[in-house]
């Protein structure tokens, strides 16, 4: 145990200390992502018709610079859900980058898109 405390303390820098840790934001926040998830998606019209309901998962990097990179659907619902998600997810604006020590860096994001028929 003591032995693993050393080698993490050296590779972590001494004495341990918790790294300053900023995660990556959406303009004006979580509120305003769903917001923009809201307004921005559209319901597939083969996914309306076939009463398709559910919730495509993506995951996209925000490098350096805010930039949304890479995204890509860790859950599928298909029916041209995933299709819809990924416009939305494609253009977002930039976001504020996450930042360690003060030093913006590349962190991946994780983001829900529900589809739901209203009654």
């Amino acid at each position: 145990m003591n032995a693993f405390v050393l080698i993490l303390s050296i590779m972590l820098g001494s004495p341990l200390a918790p790294l300053e840790v900023e995660k990556a934001t959406f303009p004006g926040g979580e509120k305003a992502l769903t917001s923009f998830v809201q307004f921005y998606t559209e319901y597939p019209l083969e996914a309306r018709e076939r009463e398709v309901e559910g919730a495509v998962y993506l995951a996209f990097v925000v490098d350096e610079e805010g930039k949304v990179c890479a995204p890509k659907v860790t859950q599928s619902l298909g029916h041209g859900c995933d299709e819809a998600a990924l416009r939305t997810i494609k253009g977002m604006p930039r976001w504020s980058p996450a930042r360690v020590k003060g030093a913006p860096v590349r962190s991946t994001q994780y983001v829900k898109v529900k589809f739901a028929l209203k009654d």
